[in-house]
């Protein structure tokens, strides 16, 4: 008898315990979820860098590559720009060239993440692409990482 008296106790404790916790939970509704999706994605919107040209970006680390590095050090650039070339770079990883005309110099190498990124893209189109900073090397290009076409 005493074995079931505790059990029963038991059992309306953990019950009582259960609706405590759910009188206590958020409740979502399909309209509050949409509302705070529509919210995000503003936000991401509004933290979103804008876009720079090509050429204008080369300018910056060419006038001054100390002051520019320091800038876009570790961040997320996006970068307008016509597609020149792409394919394998020198290192033989997928990447996308881009200048301000189809037959110019390429200013910015933007590497993508996988060949049939390339696929999506012609030489000649203009383009915004969002990268990694990674460096102004030596061979006088802006490289971007981990680049997608936005």
């Amino acid at each position: 008898m005493k074995k079931t008296v505790s059990v029963i106790l038991t059992a309306v404790a953990i019950l009582f315990f259960a609706a405590g916790s759910l009188a206590n939970a958020p409740v979502e509704t399909g309209k509050s979820e949409a509302a705070s999706e529509r919210k995000q994605l503003s936000k991401n919107a509004q933290s979103m860098p804008k876009p720079v040209n090509a050429i204008k970006l080369y300018n910056e680390f060419k006038t001054g590559k100390q002051a520019a590095s320091e800038k876009y050090r570790g961040k997320n650039i996006q970068v307008t720009g016509v597609i020149t070339r792409k394919g394998p770079d020198i290192h033989s990883t997928p990447s996308i060239e881009l200048s301000d005309k189809a037959d110019g110099k390429s200013y910015v190498i933007c590497v993508v993440t996988s060949f049939e990124q390339l696929n999506e893209v012609s030489v000649g189109d203009t383009v915004t692409m969002s990268g990694n900073f990674h460096i102004f090397g030596s061979d006088d290009w802006v490289v971007l990482k981990k680049c997608q076409t936005i």
